[in-house]
């Protein structure tokens, strides 16, 4: 079976993306694109690198872990898509609660 060649698009997203993760390394949400295109080229290795780097930074990064999901879910490491997920739940439910503390305490404007 032939694969597909890679979309144009997909090439010139990964080389802005790269350059911008270049520019701003402290961006996460770059770094997370950038390992999501990666993962659309079927670059798993290279996607599951950069997004294990943006999970160190921040565990909670919601999008990083579900895109670590799918990942071990195309190289069929099922125990690691459960953790993942269960990561996701915890950190959005963490999201949730933050926002729902922030709402709760702040004084409606007159």
């Amino acid at each position: 079976m032939k694969s597909e060649p890679t979309p144009m698009a997909c090439v010139q997203a990964e080389d802005i993306l790269a350059r911008l993760v270049e520019l701003v390394p402290g961006s996460l949400a770059s770094k997370c694109l950038l390992a999501q295109c990666k993962f659309l080229v079927n670059d798993f290795e290279t996607a599951r690198f950069i997004i294990e780097k943006v999970i160190k930074c921040d565990k909670n990064f919601s999008q990083a872990q579900l895109l670590l999901a799918r990942i071990f879910l195309f190289e069929e490491n099922y125990s690691q898509v459960c953790v993942r997920v269960c990561t996701f739940a915890c950190a959005r439910a963490c999201v949730r609660a933050s926002v729902s503390a922030y709402v709760d305490t702040t004084p409606c404007p007159s």
